[in-house]
């Protein structure tokens, strides 16, 4: 199932004069994890998934899904994208359907780790 039943769905279809579709996002922390809901079957939509994903301008890495009609017709909760080691700070992340294919996005949530600040000491004097 879903994170809390809700999902973000869109269809890439290349083109002259067709857009990307894009996900932008902030964030302040130290990991970023990406889920997405997986299509296999699906009748009368292609379910191939082609994503890059961008933080801070730089390409981090891509994820690739090719239907598989063996497998259930819909994975959800599955990791396309994380990236740990950065510093605690704020990102941008951004992920991106473009290409010569079709690419199905289900977008599932965005879940990111970060340090919390030390407790300021605090003294008084009366």
């Amino acid at each position: 199932m879903a994170h809390y039943c809700t999902w973000s769905d869109s269809t890439y279809q290349p083109g002259p004069g067709k857009p990307d579709h894009v996900i932008n996002a902030s964030f302040t922390g130290t990991a970023v994890y990406v889920y997405n809901l997986i299509a296999n079957t699906v009748p009368s939509v292609s379910t191939e998934t082609n994503l890059s994903f961008s933080i801070d301008g730089t390409c981090m890495g891509q994820h690739t899904h090719i239907p598989n009609p063996y497998q259930p017709k819909i994975l959800y909760k599955v990791s396309v994208f994380s990236h740990t080691q950065l510093a605690n700070q704020t990102h941008f992340i951004e992920i991106r359907a473009s290409g010569s294919k079709a690419s199905l996005i289900l977008f599932d949530r965005i879940v990111y780790t970060y340090e919390a600040s030390p407790a300021s000491s605090h003294s008084t004097s009366t």
